[in-house]
């Protein structure tokens, strides 16, 4: 096993019990599982634009799973809520003491 793929396989374990950990806790968590291969990267670390795709492609699938579990709920309301609780349709610009 190569030292960076020790490292990755060590960091997804962590990565999972993390998931777990927090679900425990009752967030609202998901881990993906990317269908991303060595063919996918660019060098040895970083995806390329097929890697990229399958990773949108992946992400979407999991927000689809997520949404029929129930697990996405509308936003809570924020400092710019209208009364309907949609967000306002132009952003407004929140001057920080500049």
């Amino acid at each position: 096993m190569f030292p960076k793929q020790k490292s990755a396989t060590l960091y997804n374990a962590q990565m999972k019990n993390l998931v777990n950990e927090l679900r425990t806790l009752d967030h609202k968590v998901h881990l993906v599982h990317t269908s991303v291969s060595q063919w996918d990267l660019v060098g040895i670390l970083h995806p390329g634009a097929k890697g990229h795709e399958k990773i949108a492609h992946d992400f979407f699938e999991a927000l689809g799973q997520a949404y029929e579990r129930g697990q996405i709920t509308p936003p809570v309301g924020g400092a710019n809520e209208t009364d309907s609780g949609a967000c306002p349709v132009l952003p407004t610009w929140i001057e920080m003491g500049q």
